[in-house]
């Protein structure tokens, strides 16, 4: 049976030198004809530099059992500019738990500037594997979830305030929890060498017609 936890992964944008970027959903894809719409806010602690604030939101759609496709938007805030951004990626459905006891997807996803292009690449990418399995704790429901996080800019990358030089690493561990049928609280943590990403957000599912 599908849980009642429904997932995708996204991930938002980048400031030199780090990616803020954060996969805010579990392995497990929402299934074909699932709406939702969501809102998220996630900082960086980075070494040596500021701490950008990240603020999106993205409607996603189950297109097949196996994929999830999605559009979002958002802004990056750093050193008091605003960069707004835009951008489209999938999540693909690789393990099912039914039969391998956990789930797997992999996240690919693009995204571009509106603003202040010529501080940041021209596109920036994400890919991420990440892993999940719903638990019961105490008699309260959640589904935990982990995974590794790359991203790579691509294009222009003079006076690159908006984005980070070259590739990064981050790890992934966060948690889904229930607020309500349709109402879900999802926090994560990145580690990472050089940064830590920490980001809540809430989740809205459409109910199906």
């Amino acid at each position: 049976m599908r849980s009642r936890l429904p997932s995708l992964v996204l991930v938002a944008a980048s400031s030199v030198p780090f990616a803020n970027g954060q996969a805010l959903f579990t392995g497990e894809t929402s299934g074909k004809g699932v709406s939702s719409l969501f809102v998220a806010a996630n900082a960086s602690f980075v070494r040596d530099f500021t701490t950008p604030a990240n603020f999106w939101t993205a409607y996603t759609r189950g297109v097949h059992d196996r994929v999830d496709a999605f559009a979002f938007y958002g802004t990056l805030s750093i050193f008091g500019r605003t960069q707004h951004y835009a951008g489209l990626g999938s999540n693909l459905g690789i393990l099912k738990r039914a039969r391998h006891r956990v789930d797997v997807a992999f996240l690919t996803l693009f995204s571009t500037p509106f603003n202040h292009r010529d501080q940041a690449a021209t596109v920036f990418a994400t890919f991420a594997p990440i892993a999940s399995r719903p638990v019961r704790l105490r008699g309260h429901e959640m589904t935990l979830y982990g995974g590794y996080l790359r991203t790579e800019p691509f294009g222009r990358r003079a006076n690159r305030l908006f984005t980070p030089p070259k590739g990064t690493h981050n790890g992934v561990v966060g948690a889904v929890l229930p607020v309500s049928r349709s109402l879900l609280l999802i926090a994560e943590y990145d580690p990472g060498r050089s940064q830590q990403n920490l980001g809540l957000a809430l989740l809205y599912v459409f109910p199906r017609k």
